[in-house]
């Protein structure tokens, strides 16, 4: 699975707006990663396991989705970021 980390530094004003209007919550935040999409089936997946095994794909994302380590609430969206789809995993601070 590829990612990529994008910190304040490396999005526009432009950038911040769009997600925000696309309920992306941009308030307070430390960084964002970008995954692919149907990374958000498999955590919301996760959060609702009933005890069966993980697939292979889910276990992959059960360690990535790790990688979002703020000091508050963190949260995965779907969006469109620079014209292509994502899992937007956003990184909050309180």
């Amino acid at each position: 699975m590829r990612a990529e980390i994008l910190t304040p530094d490396e999005l526009t004003r432009e950038d911040i707006d769009t997600l925000w209007d696309q309920g992306v919550n941009m308030d307070d935040w430390d960084y964002v990663v970008l995954a692919p999409p149907e990374t958000i089936t498999a955590t919301q997946r996760r959060d609702e396991w009933d005890g069966t095994e993980y697939t292979e794909w889910e276990q992959q994302v059960y360690e990535f989705d790790r990688i979002l380590v703020g000091s508050s609430s963190n949260r995965w969206y779907k969006a469109t970021f620079r014209g292509k789809e994502y899992a937007a995993g956003v990184a909050y601070h309180a």
